[in-house]
């Protein structure tokens, strides 16, 4: 099965990840509750056919819980979600999250992804605010002025890894994860179900988080806001938008919109940001968008930003090192078809193998 112990740990995550309650997963496997709680707590050795029956349940292989990642704890993580979440549904989003974590330490044994060229900027002790940071990122990464044509391949270019999961719900729509002392690249969790222009504005409030926040033991309690300025300013430049935001109504916005592939709602927020209309003007714009039925889903879309790194570590394990796809599987505990399922085979030529 492994040479390794039980980890409880992983036990516990897949459990989670599959979205059950020990109670649920001791049901479908006809046992206690107490048994699963026993093994869970380190009290109860399992048996070879609790492991196998319980990892058949939980869409993984027995292996899964020998796995011994140095990551299997999430680092200090941001997200852009709302308050109402659930706990149980947050839970499973952290434990997918810390799969996703361990497959990419294990991914990365052999390969390598873009140098991580994000810079760490401490608001604090350098003065500035969060749109300067902004600013001066764009500057750092020689980014043209004006809308950002793929945001996804910029970041992914300066060693962010972008991984898209589908997070069962639409009350998050991103997180990111980045501890510079654990040795894995900055990584950016983007939901699935986000429409492109949401999706977007979240991987730049996440790249600010990453910019501003993960180096630090502390973070300020106006964090949020601070990641929400970033991404303003990243992705609307006020030089360079500014004049385009006078007199603003929502014909003008949704035309603004596939230019700067923003939504209609960032727009109106970032010209009362920035003094162009006023909070009253706002305020009927926001009304507007709601009778028009335009705060869940907006017009004028444009395609998904597709990202590659991801899925081109695993197929690069296929392709240049010659695993086949059920040696690849056996490396990522899971079954062949969910390997199948969470990667797909877009190669953009930017990973090499590690000597």
């Amino acid at each position: 099965m492994s040479d390794h112990a039980f980890t409880a740990d992983m036990f516990v995550s897949a459990r989670e990840e599959a979205g059950l309650t020990q109670g649920a997963l001791a049901e479908a496997m006809g046992v206690t509750q107490g048994t699963v709680s026993k093994v869970e707590n380190g009290q109860l050795p399992p048996t070879k056919e609790f492991l196998e029956k319980a990892a058949a349940i939980l869409g993984c292989r027995s292996s899964y819980f020998f796995r011994r990642p140095r990551h299997h704890r999430l680092p200090l993580t941001f997200y852009r979600k709302k308050v109402k979440l659930p706990a149980l549904a947050l839970k499973k989003i952290h434990a997918t999250v810390i799969r996703k974590r361990a497959d990419l330490e294990d991914l990365l044994r052999s390969a390598e992804v873009p140098e991580n060229r994000v810079p760490s900027i401490d608001l604090k002790s350098s003065g500035r605010s969060a749109a300067e940071a902004a600013r001066e990122v764009r500057i750092r990464w020689n980014l043209p002025r004006g809308p950002i044509d793929d945001l996804t391949s910029e970041l992914e270019d300066r060693g962010v890894v972008i991984i898209v999961l589908d997070f069962g719900t639409d009350l998050i729509d991103g997180l990111s994860t980045f501890e510079p002392s654990d040795g894995l690249p900055p990584a950016v969790f983007l939901n699935k179900r986000c429409p492109p222009d949401r999706a977007r504005f979240t991987l730049a409030h996440e790249l600010g988080h990453i910019v501003l926040h993960h180096h630090l033991v502390y973070p300020p309690d106006e964090c949020e806001g601070e990641a929400d300025a970033f991404a303003s300013e990243f992705l609307m430049p006020e030089a360079d938008i500014r004049g385009f935001l006078g007199r603003l109504d929502l014909e003008t916005a949704a035309a603004l919109k596939q230019a700067w592939k923003v939504s209609i709602a960032a727009l109106v927020m970032r010209a009362a940001q920035l003094d162009r209309i006023s909070e009253a003007r706002k305020r009927s714009l926001f009304i507007e968008l709601g009778r028009r039925g335009w705060r869940a889903r907006e017009p004028v879309e444009f395609p998904p930003e597709e990202p590659t790194v991801y899925s081109e570590l695993a197929q690069f394990h296929i392709e240049d090192l010659q695993f086949t796809e059920e040696q690849l599987s056996d490396v990522l505990a899971i079954p062949v078809e969910r390997l199948r399922a969470e990667f797909f085979p877009q190669r953009r030529g930017g990973l090499r193998l590690v000597q």
